[in-house]
C-alpha cells in the first residue's frame, strides 16, 4: 500500500502505470486526495494531448 488513506490508494489503483511512474517520478510528496486527484488528472490530460488519437 502506497498510501494510508484507502480512497487515495484506490484512486492510485486507477491510474495507468505510465501516470503513476510520472507522479513518482515528480517527487511531490500528495498528503490528501485532492492533491492527488489534481495530479493524476493534470498527467491523463497531457497524454491526451500528446496522443489526439485517444479524444476519439
Amino acid at each position: 500500500m502506497k498510501y494510508q488513506d484507502p480512497k487515495m490508494e484506490a484512486y492510485w489503483n486507477t491510474l495507468p502505470a505510465d501516470i503513476q511512474a510520472a507522479i513518482n517520478r515528480s517527487g511531490i510528496d500528495l498528503c490528501s486526495l485532492g492533491m492527488l486527484t489534481k495530479l493524476g488528472e493534470y498527467y491523463k490530460n497531457m497524454d491526451i494531448q500528446q496522443d489526439p488519437e485517444q479524444q476519439m
